[in-house]
């Protein structure tokens, strides 16, 4: 029997500036794209579910999809284009995106498709054995009511429920109320520092460990006090996930095991995509039967290899594929 791995969300085209290219992206659909390209067991297939334009950057993405031999729920929406974002960098190499809103990814859903779309969406709920969404793609009460109900209706325990929040700036109320949604319905968190900081505060939960001026200094002590405040407090989240740029990453387990490792340092690393590769890399080894040290270290690997690239879904050399 197959099980899928899915992804919840936004797939869109980064415009890169030192590119000058648009190319495939959306934290969720990078996952989706990446994980493919790691699993080698023919009984795990990967879904990306998202929408896109009735125009010709949407049939691109369908084109991608189907050429990458990646399996797609994809609802087409006939008066709304195909996201385009553009992608800036700060003086240290940073990202930062101008994301346009009321564009086709904001309305997903499948009310009103195909008896396949359909029969394909039950068989992927009903055998799911790894599902990844964020805060962006929820954005919308359409698209939010899609993802919040698809998860809900996943009920077993073996299923890793991941929610990466990707956390761009201070959260209204409306973010706060997806936050907090997303965090009961997941098992598996990941969270940079400035989110670690960002949940804290907006749930006073535990104090910042960043200064002002957003250096990081938390120590490995730091994370799993913050983890352990999180599981009490969330018991339905079993993992927590904290990736630290070049200083590294924690997986902290409800269970008391610990995983920690260094950056592969790049030099003139491309950050783009890292984090939804890194999270991948994690993710694929676990669906697969692998155990905590070698996923974080395929996470790891993978991650730096992505930060060797300008595209945030590059082809992945044969030896990143998971044995």
């Amino acid at each position: 029997m197959k099980k899928f791995i899915i992804s919840l969300g936004e797939i869109l085209f980064d415009a890169n500036p030192k590119t000058g290219l648009l190319t495939i992206g959306g934290a969720p659909s990078n996952w989706a794209i990446d994980c493919h390209r790691l699993i080698s067991q023919k009984d795990i297939r990967t879904i990306v579910v998202s929408a896109v334009g009735n125009d010709f950057l949407g049939d691109v993405v369908e084109d991608f999809l189907d050429n990458c031999k990646i399996g797609s729920l994809i609802a087409r929406v006939p008066d709304k284009p195909t996201s385009i974002v553009k992608v800036s960098f700060d003086k240290d190499n940073n990202p930062h995106y101008n994301i346009v809103e009321d564009v086709a990814w904001d309305y997903i859903g499948f009310e009103n498709t195909s008896p396949e779309k359909k029969a394909l969406l039950d068989d992927i709920r009903a055998n799911c054995c790894a599902v990844c969404w964020g805060t962006l793609g929820q954005r919308s009460p359409k698209s939010r009511q899609f993802i919040q109900e698809f998860v809900s209706s996943i009920t077993s325990p073996s299923v890793i429920k991941v929610y990466d929040p990707n956390i761009r700036k201070k959260p209204d109320a409306e973010t706060k109320e997806i936050i907090c949604k997303s965090l009961l319905l997941a098992n598996t968190v990941k969270l940079g520092h400035d989110e670690v900081d960002c949940i804290g505060e907006v749930f006073g939960l535990f104090p910042a460990i960043n200064s002002k001026e957003g250096e990081n200094k938390g120590t490995k002590k730091d994370y799993l006090k913050r983890s352990k405040v999180l599981f009490d407090t969330v018991p339905n989240i079993n993992c927590v996930i904290i990736t630290l740029s070049h200083r590294g990453s924690h997986i902290f387990l409800r269970n008391g095991e610990t995983s920690s490792m260094k950056a592969r340092n790049v030099k003139n690393a491309k950050p783009v995509g890292c984090g939804d590769s890194f999270l991948a890399g994690v993710i694929a080894s676990l669906v697969s039967g692998k155990d905590l040290h070698y996923a974080h270290n395929k996470g790891t690997e993978v991650s730096r290899f992505v930060a060797q690239n300008d595209s945030a879904t590059p082809e992945l050399p044969q030896e990143y594929v998971i044995d």
